[in-house]
């Protein structure tokens, strides 16, 4: 990349920090008390949210070192071709989601053409899948849901980063924003009000220094969120230092409202690596909605012309042959993919 983008990366990566800290006030313990009130009683109502929304999901570098090339140069040669990376190419991604309360689903395109969806409702988690060509489903995953908390802790980890997608708003890392401010480890060191673009807006500036190796992801310390309490506390941005020394920066634009909560039409996260300071890495998440309410029919096997599992027969219900020629269709497909492109 050429000298105009270090400099470019670096006067944003500047402004972004300026505007963070401007206009402040000085510490105001009863902004403190309404704030973390106002987060509480925020995260009840989301649940009202019900929405459908096309998603963009860019990668790229906003910067990229001279070693960060030679790194990545070393990655792709031990990488396949649709594997590597090149630093001057942005990698993109569409998507749809959608959420209805606690329920949640997303549609993705598989490299083969095929698609997916994955789907969590108030009884089960699922995906299915189909190739190309094929027009049902197959079942290739099936969870219960309330019968072991650790399949419940894994199933949520791995819904909450599309629920961040739709609700980037009161989402902090990975988590929702009230969940990091019950955490034990949530430390506040102030809070104050700035006025930014003609808004009055809250700073709070505090730690989360996580106990244990498996929570390190969580971990922020020198960190920082500016958020909109005439907006039901919604995050404008948000930063900090992560456990392994990388500095990550969030921005979110408000888009349309729905159910009287402000969706992001856009956010973008910048994060610069701790051993290399001259790249910074940049995703951009931008969304359109498609609808604002989602029948509830939709996140439930039945909707895909599948049957409802019955968890009370044990596992050999009809279900499980869905799965199995989900699985036979997944391979089927994958093979004649790759024959179709070693023809080529």
């Amino acid at each position: 990349m050429n000298g105009s983008l270090h400099v470019s990366a670096s006067v944003c990566w500047i402004l972004l920090l300026a505007n963070a800290a401007l206009g402040a006030q000085g510490e105001d313990p009863q902004l403190r008390a309404r704030f973390l009130e106002g987060v509480r009683q925020t995260a009840r109502k989301l649940d009202q949210v019900s929405v459908h929304a096309k998603g963009v999901n860019t990668q790229d570098f906003a910067a990229v070192s001279k070693k960060a090339r030679a790194d990545l140069a070393e990655f792709n040669k031990k990488r396949r071709p649709e594997q590597r990376m090149d630093p001057d190419k942005a990698r993109t991604r569409t998507f749809e989601c959608a959420i209805r309360g606690s329920f949640t689903l997303e549609k993705t395109r598989r490299r083969n053409g095929g698609d997916r969806v994955m789907a969590k409702n108030d009884a089960y988690a699922f995906a299915i899948g189909r190739s190309p060509g094929i027009a049902s489903y197959g079942l290739e995953f099936l969870e219960r849901l309330h019968a072991d908390p650790a399949t419940d802790r894994r199933i949520e980890e791995q819904e909450e980063p599309l629920r961040g997608s739709i609700l980037a708003a009161w989402y902090v890392l990975r988590h929702p924003l009230s969940r990091l401010v019950e955490s034990p480890w949530f430390k506040i060191k102030e809070v104050s009000a700035v006025r930014s673009e003609g808004q009055d807006l809250v700073r709070v500036d505090f730690d989360h220094l996580v106990d244990g190796p498996d929570r390190k992801r969580d971990w922020l310390s020198d960190a920082f969120l500016v958020c909109d309490p005439a907006r039901d506390w919604a995050l404008k941005e948000y930063g900090g230092t992560m456990s392994e020394g990388a500095v990550r920066r969030v921005t979110i634009e408000f888009g349309e409202l729905v159910s009287g909560f402000p969706i992001p039409s856009r956010f973008t996260i910048l994060t610069k690596c701790f051993d290399d300071p001259k790249t910074i890495r940049r995703t951009v998440n931008t969304l359109e909605i498609l609808r604002r309410d989602v029948p509830k029919e939709e996140f439930y096997l039945s909707h895909y012309v599948l049957p409802e599992p019955n968890f009370g027969r044990g596992w050999l219900g009809p279900w499980v042959w869905y799965l199995m020629g989900g699985i036979a269709c997944v391979v089927i497909g994958t093979i004649l993919a790759r024959r179709r492109k070693a023809r080529r």
